[in-house]
């Protein structure tokens, strides 16, 4: 009966750690800082080549995200090159404005794990962005992102369970692509922009039909900057979110929604110390079986470096998504992070963030326990980074993440008598990991 529930929980993409933020086990974390991950560079022309990888050995204490003491451990290894190339760097422009922006980014990550049946596979995140001021006052922007993911995820919807256990592939391809068009003033102190994106999310494994989707997103912002270091700024997003055709292990269609997200706040600086974003608005989603969401959307952040070598980051946040579970989530988080600066080689950044969420009910939720899901998700995170020369640094890190939640799970569970009998397990789990590791980049 494990089992089958290790296929139950591994049938939609991880809502819980989406919501979140991505977690320790989703890739290296230097990676998601690209001023961290780029050195010095090698000029080519009026472009900058920026290369480099990072190899860690570690341990994930479990792997599926099952319920405490039910998931297997393992040692993991994880390699990461990436890619850098951008056109000419403040460093080496020396006050020039450019005219075209450009810069192109991608990595690999590969995994592989020693002690389960989790598959070794490769990852790849890739993105790409151009902006060229046409004139004085307009802009053209194209953007570009990919993604393959390939870490095990949770949290779900229903196939019919399994008897025998063989875990599924866990590619998951995510694109966006669109352009932007804006007007501004001549001095660029106010904005205006319109654009488009589309966008998919496609599951590779027949086990997770049902989760793929894509969608239309037009978006829209503006921005008045009326202080030296602080604007005024609006953006909203109309979004059109289909899923994929529902396959039978689903007992019924996956609802789409038209979605209205905006904000509108102050984004600047009190001091050359002290900077903040302070947004609010309104969200709204209507989804095809009437099950809809509206409220209050909000975001509050903080950024204050306290000393040259010590900075502090607070964040809050009301959002609401799109679930695999239910309709939709609503999840109001709070996070902070620190980074310490030792002896121009040390960097140390400890982290916290916990988010409660809310799932909207639909119509599938006979094939749960039949009532509302709430979970509080807590992630806490240390990494470290002594750089040996300017060009090699060694890593280490420590992960911890937990899903607190009544919620279970009520399937029917294919029986050796031929029949099927009615089995529920809990959805809550706990991962600790940790990680040692070296890079090299330049």
């Amino acid at each position: 009966m494990r089992v089958g529930f290790r296929i139950l929980r591994l049938v939609t993409a991880a809502v819980a750690i989406w919501c979140i933020g991505a977690s320790s086990a989703s890739a290296q974390r230097w990676l998601a800082d690209r001023e961290r991950a780029e050195g010095h560079g090698i000029r080519l022309g009026d472009f900058e080549l920026h290369p480099g990888v990072g190899a860690e050995v570690g341990w994930d204490s479990n792997v599926f995200l099952g319920e405490d003491g039910d998931d297997p451990n393992s040692a993991v290894l994880r390699v990461a090159p990436h890619l850098y190339l951008s056109n000419l760097t403040k460093e080496r422009l020396q006050g020039e404005v450019q005219r075209t922006e450009f810069r192109f980014g991608v990595s690999g990550r590969l995994r592989h794990y020693f002690a389960t049946d989790a598959r070794t596979d490769v990852g790849v995140a890739q993105n790409l962005s151009l902006k060229h001021r046409a004139g004085r006052l307009v802009a053209l922007e194209l953007f570009e992102t990919f993604s393959r993911e390939i870490e095990p995820f949770a949290d779900a919807g229903a196939p019919a369970a399994s008897s025998s256990f063989n875990p599924p592939g866990f590619g998951r391809d995510k694109l966006e692509v669109g352009g932007r068009f804006e007007l501004h003033s001549s001095g660029e102190l106010l904005r205006g922009g319109l654009g488009y994106a589309y966008g998919f999310d496609i599951f590779e494994d027949g086990a997770f039909d049902g989760n793929s989707s894509d969608r239309h997103r037009f978006l829209a912002d503006t921005s008045w900057q009326f202080l030296p270091k602080t604007s005024l700024i609006w953006r909203g997003n109309l979004i059109f979110h289909d899923w994929e055709a529902t396959p039978a292990n689903l007992a019924t269609e996956r609802n789409g929604s038209t979605q209205i997200h905006n904000l509108l706040g102050l984004n600047g600086a009190l001091t050359p110390s002290f900077g903040f974003t302070l947004l609010g608005g309104y969200s709204a989603g209507f989804y095809d079986d009437e099950g809809d969401f509206e409220g209050v959307s909000a975001e509050a952040q903080s950024r204050w470096r306290i000393q040259d070598n010590f900075s502090w980051n607070l964040k809050l946040a009301r959002e609401y998504r799109s679930a695999f579970q239910g309709n939709y989530a609503r999840f109001d988080r709070i996070g902070t992070e620190f980074q310490l600066l030792f002896g121009g080689a040390w960097v140390i950044t400890p982290s916290l963030q916990v988010a409660f969420v809310d799932y909207g009910v639909d119509d599938r939720a006979d094939q749960f326990n039949g009532g509302p899901r709430e979970d509080i998700h807590w992630r806490a995170n240390l990494s470290g980074e002594y750089r040996v020369v300017d060009w090699f640094a060694i890593t280490g890190e420590f992960g911890y993440l937990r899903n607190d939640t009544d919620f279970v799970y009520v399937i029917d569970v294919a029986n050796t008598a031929g029949g099927t009998m009615q089995v529920s397990d809990a959805a809550e789990y706990t991962r600790y990991e940790l990680w040692f590791g070296v890079r090299a980049f330049l």
